[in-house]
């Protein structure tokens, strides 16, 4: 397993889940109910694009909800969005919708890359974030509050330094964010 996966299974196994209702957010591959420290859950429903997953929810966070959709869907206490952020072609929009599914008192928990690798599946993998994009995401629909816990380089912490330096690039001074390789956030509606 890699440190950056690594990473975020410490940041969940922190998380005690005590809800009504979770919607897991492209979720289908790696259920997130079990890798959280607790889940006492009535309701878990997985929301994805990709029907191979069997997913409650068949939609494209992407895009704008539809009524049927909006129907379908109650709003839920928490959210998760996990390692789905680079695949938001639209991100103000999913997090619009994020929003908008959430119950007023609810919470998301979303995981951002800010380092990592073009991956699979081809042609879909879009954007990397900066912790400034995603408070600006976060207060442009309509967060609150948040907590950011960082994801930092560890043994490529030096090459990492050292490729900035030979690429000739001028990383701001006096701040370890620079070698932050992503986000694990937990975001409040209010």
């Amino acid at each position: 397993m890699s440190v950056y996966r690594e990473q975020l299974e410490t940041w969940l196994k922190s998380i005690d889940v005590k809800a009504n209702s979770v919607l897991d957010v492209g979720g289908g591959q790696l259920l997130v109910k079990d890798r959280v420290k607790s889940w006492e859950v009535k309701d878990y429903k997985i929301l994805d694009n990709d029907a191979q997953y069997k997913p409650d929810v068949f939609a494209d966070i992407n895009q704008p909800m539809t009524e049927e959709l909006k129907q379908q869907c109650i709003k839920f206490d928490v959210i998760f969005c996990l390692e789905v952020a680079e695949y938001l072609w639209n991100p103000l929009q999913a997090h619009q919708n994020l929003y908008g599914l959430l119950k007023d008192d609810g919470v998301v928990y979303i995981s951002y890359p800010t380092i990592y690798p073009l991956h699979n599946p081809p042609l879909i993998d879009y954007i990397r974030y900066s912790k400034n994009v995603i408070k600006k995401l976060l207060t442009e629909t309509g967060f609150s509050t948040w907590e950011i816990t960082p994801r930092i380089a560890t043994n490529g912490v030096n090459a990492l330094h050292d490729f900035y330096v030979q690429e000739g690039m001028h990383p701001m001074k006096n701040t370890l964010e620079i070698y932050d390789i992503g986000y694990c956030v937990k975001c409040f509606k209010k």
